[in-house]
């Protein structure tokens, strides 16, 4: 709704999907799922799958993971960690704030579980390298943009380990390979979303991330832009559709970096 001082505020559930990567992940699955994030660090949606139920692709009757530090305890037990041998592991994040609030919370649900988590804080590029390279043992990101079922051979494929794609945990998983191919190959559109739920049951089965949840996305722009559309997946096309009402005049600050903004995203070929 409008918000005093001419500006108006837009909230858009979205595509976005955080996620939390982990070499262990199943033995923790059970501390880190259903975690309080409503009230620890974000509103939005827990995750089950990288696409939402919403979208053509999701899946309602996936079952995830629960709450359930007991449980998380006896597998760390089964695994032969106990009071005297606890499991110690390197959390690698950003230095955004909101990041490493994400990561202090991770630390202390898995702290009261066994495990001993160090965080690593680092700049973008430094972070980003390490995750692309496989130099990590935790790392939590998101995905933006996710349109297409294409992200799974990118992702999940054992063919795409970097620099190829983006399979960073190294999974592995021979059902994982051939759904992805079957869903490539078939045309039909119902069987292929068959495929594809099929797919995503398998990889909360085998859990080559642990997913968190579908960020939403707010924008707050000035009265004096019209025609701005929020994308559920957290792209910023809606930048080359902007118009500037009658009152605004492109000589004030907040017109020229948007007008910059769209003449880079023009160059760029969107």
């Amino acid at each position: 709704g409008d918000i005093s001082l001419g500006f108006t505020l837009v909230l858009k559930s979205s595509y976005c999907f955080f996620v939390f990567f982990f070499f262990f992940k199943q033995k923790t699955a059970y501390e880190i799922y259903q975690c309080d994030w409503s009230s620890d660090v974000c509103s939005s949606d827990l995750a089950q799958a990288l696409f939402p139920p919403n979208h053509w692709l999701g899946s309602e009757q996936l079952e995830g993971y629960f709450y359930d530090p007991s449980r998380a305890k006896a597998l760390l037990t089964q695994a032969g960690f106990n009071g005297e041998k606890r499991l110690s592991l390197i959390y690698k994040t950003s230095t955004d704030p909101f990041r490493l609030r994400l990561a202090t919370i991770i630390q202390e649900h898995l702290q009261q579980v066994g495990i001993d988590i160090a965080i690593q804080s680092h700049d973008w590029g430094t972070f980003y390298g390490d995750i692309k390279n496989g130099r990590f043992q935790m790392y939590s990101l998101s995905w933006v943009g996710l349109k297409t079922p294409d992200i799974f051979r990118h992702v999940f494929h054992s063919s795409a380990v970097p620099p190829l794609g983006a399979n960073r945990g190294r999974y592995a998983d021979p059902m994982t390979d051939r759904l992805i191919t079957e869903a490539e190959q078939t045309s039909d559109h119902l069987q292929q979303q068959t495929i594809y739920r099929t797919l995503q049951a398998r990889l909360l089965d085998t859990l080559p991330y642990v997913p968190l949840w579908y960020e939403d996305h707010f924008v707050l722009s000035t009265t004096a832009i019209q025609g701005y559309t929020l994308k559920s997946d957290g792209n910023y096309d809606g930048l080359l559709h902007i118009q500037w009402t009658a009152e605004a005049t492109t000589q004030t600050p907040i017109a020229k970096q948007v007008e910059f903004a769209v003449d880079r995203l023009k160059a760029e070929g969107f």
